[in-house]
């Protein structure tokens, strides 16, 4: 939790006169992120109160609580994937994220995430 860059590095290795494949992954946590603030916008106010419940300020950021949220809600919520939704500014000297969502509808005028046509 709160590792937003963390990758892992895949190895391979191959043995042809044992006809395997070895597989080693290196993993890179990197810095880990609290959060700091969050806003929410277009979401109805019941279910906002569920998601606020789910993140809280100071806490390490955990984008599997969110990823749950939206897999509960799908049937109130207007896109699918889950990282339509969020939007996150890092500050990295001090390891926190701001994060926002922004539920309205994709054609609103205001939605940051309008397509373009």
């Amino acid at each position: 939790m709160g590792f937003i860059d963390f990758t892992a590095v895949p190895e391979t290795q191959i043995d042809d006169n044992l006809q395997r494949i070895s597989l080693n992954l290196s993993l890179d946590k990197q810095k880990q992120y609290r959060v700091l603030d969050f806003s929410v916008v277009g979401l109805d106010p019941s279910l906002e109160a569920r998601l606020r419940s789910k993140l809280f300020t100071t806490d390490f950021f955990d984008p599997t609580a969110f990823d749950e949220f939206v897999k509960q809600n799908r049937s109130s919520l207007l896109r699918l994937n889950e990282r339509d939704y969020l939007h996150e500014v890092r500050n990295i000297r001090l390891g926190t994220v701001d994060l926002s969502f922004d539920f309205r509808p994709l054609n609103s005028p205001d939605c940051r995430e309008r397509p373009q046509n």
